[in-house]
């Protein structure tokens, strides 16, 4: 198996083109041989090419061998990132991370409001969350494809504004998926990447309002169609907790049992444990990706993770972010091994040393 080095780390200075060499490295862990496999798995680490040229070639020629999903929690565009993309320009809160969105083969994370035409910004100490219109080609521009709705405030403005957002997002190409409050086969995004067909499923269970047979139901029904991975985005849990709660744990595993190959929560606004549970990844809670809680260090850190499918076998990669200003950057090399080793400390034993080196394999 060839070896590919994890880099965790950006300096200060030319961020995105670090950025975009740290995932065109990724890319060439397409070519590494994944026998389909239960156990967990973890990779050594040496001394990647250097030429980002040569890199970003092989990992074109090389771009059919697996598929790439990158998936982040909660993207909040109003409030006080609303005064930084003022300030600082409307592309502000992607800068650092845009090259990471547009290397994957698909880009996804949780909008964590409505996009509105008669926008006004949401007032510091406000949670009734509201984005100017123009952040939905700012999305494509960064290079989302693909957003869950399904949250506690894309109804902030009630339906007419939801179904404005989702105009915005179509009129900007980006496919979204899921609602606040219906379970029904038509907010399921279908999907084709790749040759490969995927299934997305967002789901929305804060203050445990989310009625629990119709969801499993709809994942059983997904997750049986002939040769499709299904992913659950779910927003649940305790917000500020790190440790899920018992009922996100059921939730998880009679979605497993139901047939999903991956479930990723988010609404804590930190980042919660990990687990694995019949094989498939477990992600409670990716916690923040563009957020204004400024009030702790925990919802100033984020986590973002690369899906690479190739096969039978999931490969995942853990990309630690620090949230400066509303704006995320990748964790510093030293700050990053810390951090996973403390995502170890509290997620599933057995999975402890792939959290420590930022890769877990398994297969679905």
């Amino acid at each position: 198996m060839r070896r590919i080095f994890l880099v965790i780390g950006l300096g200060s200075a030319g961020s995105a083109i670090v950025a975009a060499f740290i995932f065109y490295n990724l890319q060439l862990a397409r070519v590494a041989s994944l026998a389909p496999m239960r156990e967990v798995q973890t990779e050594s680490s040496e001394p990647s090419p250097t030429n980002i040229g040569t890199v970003a070639s092989m990992a074109a020629a090389e771009s059919q061998s697996s598929i790439i999903i990158f998936a982040v929690g909660d993207i909040m565009l109003g409030r006080n990132v609303e005064g930084w993309m003022i300030k600082e320009g409307l592309d502000y809160p992607f800068r650092k991370v845009n090259e990471f969105f547009k290397s994957a083969d698909l880009a996804i994370g949780n909008l964590e409001g409505p996009i509105r035409k008669k926008h006004t910004r949401t007032p510091t100490g406000s949670t009734t969350f509201n984005f100017k219109s123009e952040v939905a080609a700012e999305l494509k521009n960064a290079g989302v494809g693909a957003l869950s709705l399904s949250n506690n405030h894309t109804f902030d403005y009630g339906p007419q504004a939801f179904e404005e957002t989702k105009s915005y997002l179509r009129q900007a190409g980006i496919d979204f998926f899921g609602h606040p409050h219906d379970i029904h086969d038509d907010y399921v995004l279908r999907k084709e990447i790749g040759g490969q067909k995927f299934a997305f499923i967002g789901l929305q269970d804060v203050f445990a309002s989310m009625d629990k047979k119709k969801a499993i139901a709809l994942v059983k029904s997904a997750a049986a169609e002939p040769d499709a991975t299904t992913i659950v985005f779910i927003h649940w849990g305790d917000e500020y907790k790190p440790i899920a709660n018992q009922r996100q744990k059921t939730l998880a595993r009679e979605f497993i049992d139901a047939g999903a190959d991956v479930v990723i929560g988010h609404h804590p606004h930190v980042v919660q444990n990990v687990e694995l549970y019949k094989g498939r990844p477990i992600f409670y809670s990716l916690g923040n990706f563009i957020f204004d809680q400024y009030f702790s260090k925990e919802t100033q850190e984020g986590l973002a993770i690369g899906l690479e499918f190739k096969g039978a076998s999931l490969r995942i990669r853990l990309y630690p972010v620090d949230i400066i200003k509303s704006q995320p950057v990748l964790m510093e090399d030293f700050r990053a091994r810390e951090w996973l080793k403390a995502l170890s400390s509290r997620s599933e034993k057995a999975l402890s040393e792939a959290i420590r080196e930022g890769i877990i394999v398994t297969s679905l």
